[in-house]
């Protein structure tokens, strides 16, 4: 008796949670029909349980964006830039495209600001310096050889990018760079060394 008592729970809690997510694409269909049909002031009571709870990522975009077009519609401009919001933080990567969106909800999109204003810009590095000899002077009175080594140095830098618009950004930062090269020059005669 209690091992079907169990069994009963366990299907009546189960089977809702595996359901809920094709009911809350039935929800997002039933809400596009509404739309289309002209029924604008209660989409946003249709939708608002599955909003909260259910939906998926492009479902809650597809959601906001058809709410969106509602407010629009029903020239409720603060609960539109709402919605809109709402839409952006379920995916910040959306833009309003006009050729697929509404032109009232592109004209919308074009107030808030998708792509970061100011961007921090890190580097770091190696680097190695070839000297080049324009002129070579001589103190010894004997010929001389010189062999050039490389060796390594280090850069670092740090900024801040100022976007402008899409094409156009301005660059603040500072940079540190450390190089190094190391000649020996040898007598020729004497065969000594020196650095």
């Amino acid at each position: 008796m209690i091992r079907t008592f169990t069994a009963f729970l366990f299907f009546l809690f189960a089977f809702p949670v595996f359901g809920q997510n094709l009911d809350c694409e039935q929800t997002l269909n039933q809400a596009s029909a509404e739309f289309e049909a002209g029924h604008f002031y209660n989409l946003p009571s249709i939708l608002q349980s599955c909003l909260s709870k259910g939906f998926s990522k492009e479902q809650k975009v597809r959601a906001y964006l058809l709410l969106t077009q509602t407010y629009l519609i029903l020239n409720d401009q603060a609960a539109a830039e709402n919605s809109y919001l709402e839409l952006l933080k379920a995916d910040p990567e959306y833009i309003a495209n006009p050729a697929r969106a509404p032109i009232d909800v592109y004209y919308l999109s074009k107030k808030f600001t998708t792509t970061a204003v100011f961007t921090p810009i890190f580097r770091a590095g190696i680097n190695t310096s070839i000297p080049r000899t324009i002129y070579s002077l001589n103190t010894s009175s004997t010929p001389t050889s010189t062999d050039r080594i490389f060796k390594l140095g280090y850069q670092i830098a740090a900024g801040i990018d100022w976007n402008i618009d899409e094409k156009w950004s301005v660059h603040l930062g500072v940079g540190y760079s450390r190089k190094g090269f190391k000649s020996i020059i040898t007598d020729v005669d004497a065969g000594t060394k020196r650095n």
